[in-house]
């Protein structure tokens, strides 16, 4: 148990100092010691799922052994059937399978053994689809059952700021740094809040962070000089056209720093690659306030289409108007 607890301590720091590979270790060693406890199958799933993301792993390989995974936990412990369900919800995800994806959510979150981070998984898939509300409220509830949780209060932070909150969304962003949140998204999202509320200075700094790993990060500053000098946005546009080619910036921080800088078109270039397996980047930013300009190109509403959007949109009572998502609530 406390092998399981170590890796539950770094998989909530999974962000920085090699913690996720540390928490994958401390799973395995777990079901070494006890091949019985069905938990340490469940988070070792939900690492598998994530390692695309946290460790550059093949995606279509990492969902099959998460689902190798959580299958041989249910087997070893009936009791988490249902809250490894948000193990195949994830996955549905991916495959952008929407209507799959939010049934197994609401059994995960609806079972008897309930892990927060199914409450964090399906916000991130309800927004991914525009409902922003709803996002919010499952974050909140994910949020009440661990509130030490790094990322769960990243999670929030974006969630609020997504919505336009920005004193909550400041709040939570704070609580999530003082837990040691340092992941790339965690960071853009910070960084993107500050340069709303007019701290450029300190956005400079989180955005650099955000992009240390990709090598230069002179692109920053280009961006944010435009940001107070528009004039200055054809050379910002340059330098960002520059680290696109050489390989400095991820499709999540191209598509944000295009659209900043009022490139939709190009922004719509990086928004195409959403039909292609997988996410290119976290489709919350597809809903955000300041991406209304994308909304509203000529070729979304066909992206949409192929990315099944309408179709679940018509499933779940909502209905995209005036550049917006509107449902009923869950």
């Amino acid at each position: 148990y406390q092998l399981y607890l170590r890796g539950l301590y770094a998989f909530e720091r999974r962000g920085s100092d090699g913690n996720f590979d540390i928490a994958v270790q401390l799973f395995e060693e777990t079901i070494s010691e006890d091949p019985a406890f069905g938990p340490a199958y469940l988070q070792l799933a939900t690492a598998r799922a994530l390692a695309p993301v946290y460790a550059g792993a093949d995606p279509i390989e990492s969902y099959e052994q998460a689902l190798d995974v959580a299958r041989a936990g249910v087997i070893a412990d009936v009791s988490i059937e249902a809250a490894a369900a948000a193990v195949h919800a994830y996955v549905r995800h991916q495959q952008k399978d929407w209507s799959a994806a939010q049934s197994d959510y609401e059994r995960a979150t609806d079972a008897r053994v309930v892990d927060a981070n199914a409450f964090s998984w399906y916000s991130r898939m309800l927004a991914s689809v525009g409902r922003l509300d709803d996002a919010l409220e499952q974050a909140l509830l994910a949020w009440r059952m661990d509130p030490d949780n790094a990322v769960i209060n990243s999670r929030v932070a974006l969630s609020y700021l997504w919505l336009g909150q920005n004193e909550q969304a400041l709040e939570f962003f704070q609580r999530a740094e003082r837990l040691g949140a340092r992941g790339a998204t965690h960071l853009l999202g910070y960084a993107l809040l500050l340069t709303g509320i007019g701290d450029i200075d300190a956005a400079r700094s989180v955005a650099s962070s955000a992009v240390s790993d990709a090598g230069s990060s002179s692109w920053v500053d280009a961006v944010l000089d435009a940001v107070q000098d528009p004039a200055l946005r054809g050379q910002a546009l340059a330098s960002i056209d520059r680290a696109v080619a050489n390989g400095q910036l991820s499709a999540q921080v191209e598509i944000v720093t295009r659209v900043v800088l009022g490139d939709t078109d190009g922004a719509m270039r990086v928004a195409d690659r959403l039909r292609e397996p997988g996410e290119a980047f976290e489709m919350d930013l597809l809903w955000i306030p300041v991406f209304e300009p994308l909304r509203r190109h000529a070729d979304f509403r066909l992206l949409v289409d192929d990315l099944g959007l309408t179709d679940y949109w018509v499933s779940a009572g909502c209905e995209f108007i005036d550049a917006e998502v509107r449902c009923a609530s869950l």
